[in-house]
């Protein structure tokens, strides 16, 4: 059998829209559009990367999230050269929010602790209110030496319009 045969219908979406946004010369904008009918049912981190273009989907990085509430989501960045800003999108749905912990592994084996980022939330007192089907939260780069990886520890308290 083949290796989505295996897949539950949002891993295999999930995994489609990522073939797509990194190889879109070789498809159609019909299969995009096929794609994009799927995304709403599909709960999906995304974490854009600016390396000077401004954040385009071409240099995203796309993980789905399932229904699990708490989590730790994992982004290599090796392949993206002169990083400067970071934005994470923790989930495609209104949603709250507790972000326990940011990190950036680095080349040199080196571990920073991100606590000093922006968000388009409302923050309460231990989580983010995102009362949008975008929430994003920025991460200034510039000073991060040769960047590896990125792991967001987060847990989701409430998601969807009705539970917020």
């Amino acid at each position: 059998s083949s290796m989505l045969g295996g897949m539950d219908k949002y891993k295999r979406s999930a995994m489609m829209l990522q073939n797509y946004l990194n190889h879109k010369e070789l498809y159609g904008e019909f299969f995009f559009e096929r794609i994009s009918d799927a995304l709403p049912d599909i709960l999906c981190s995304q974490l854009f990367i600016d390396t000077g273009l401004g954040f385009k989907e071409e240099q995203s990085l796309l993980r789905h999230i399932g229904n699990k509430g708490i989590g730790r989501i994992e982004f290599d960045l090796n392949g993206f050269d002169g990083i400067r800003k970071i934005r994470f999108d923790p989930i495609n749905d209104y949603a709250a929010v507790r972000i326990d912990e940011i990190t950036v592994h680095t080349e040199s084996g080196g571990c920073k602790k991100i606590t000093d980022y922006r968000h388009n939330g409302i923050a309460k007192s231990n989580y983010l209110l995102f009362v949008t089907d975008d929430p994003q939260i920025y991460i200034n780069f510039e000073n991060i030496e040769k960047p590896e990886k990125l792991t967001v520890s987060l847990n989701f308290i409430a998601i969807g319009i009705a539970e917020i």
